[in-house]
């Protein structure tokens, strides 16, 4: 983030900036919010967003200066990859994301 930036404007700059996606935040929605209080007095603010989109005609375009790699997956694949910490909140928030887009017949 940037001084000024909301953690949704942060998401959108970012995805443009590194994948050449052009996201308004009116289509995000944040899917989950944490925080972390660290012993060595640092810490972590995790803010998770999802949305809806169509893939660029000529796909995605990663900026190798930011970006190793790029893969679609699932959100079956994707959720089994984030949930190695069994963060019960977390998992639960992304399945109610997900469960939302299938009824509204969108993939998150």
């Amino acid at each position: 983030m940037v001084a000024g930036e909301t953690p949704m404007q942060a998401g959108v700059r970012e995805a443009k900036e590194e994948l050449g996606l052009s996201l308004r935040p009116e289509d995000m929605v944040e899917i989950h919010k944490y925080y972390a209080d660290w012993d060595d007095g640092t810490g972590l603010i995790l803010h998770v967003f999802g949305c809806a989109v169509d893939l660029p005609e000529g796909g995605l375009r990663p900026d190798a200066r930011e970006v190793n790699a790029v893969k679609l997956v699932s959100f079956e694949e994707y959720y089994d990859a984030v949930m190695w910490n069994k963060d019960e909140a977390f998992g639960v928030a992304m399945k109610t994301y997900e469960a939302a887009c299938r009824d509204a017949g969108q993939e998150g």
